[in-house]
């Protein structure tokens, strides 16, 4: 029972770390999603 709540403490610590990279991953998603329908959309448009 006491080895469960440590390892939520450890894993806490861990996701703080990323959480500062978050908004990063934010702009990637909002404008490399739109970016790969884009290109997908171009190249369909060579293909066809």
């Amino acid at each position: 029972m006491v080895a469960k709540p440590k390892n939520i403490i450890e894993m806490q610590p861990e996701r703080e770390e990323p959480s500062s990279q978050s908004p990063m991953k934010l702009f990637m998603w909002i404008f490399g999603l739109p970016l790969g329908v884009i290109i997908a959309i171009m190249t369909l448009q060579n293909l066809l």
